[in-house]
């Protein structure tokens, strides 16, 4: 089992989007181009990883 002490110290330069509120919310993804909605967490950690296709949007 891997210890919280064996961890390294994750480095994160800036979020992977803006961070806004209203019709500023909305942000394309800088790696498939897809708009996402800021206020989805399961967009926003899809959009995250950098080799991901665009998500098909229900309904």
């Amino acid at each position: 089992m891997t210890k919280l002490s064996d961890l390294s110290d994750p480095r994160i330069e800036a979020p992977p989007f803006p961070l806004a509120v209203g019709e500023e919310r909305f942000f394309e993804c800088r790696f498939c181009g897809q708009m996402v909605d800021g206020e989805e967490l399961k967009e926003i950690l899809w959009h995250a990883m950098p080799d991901h296709e665009p998500l098909e949007m229900d309904g």
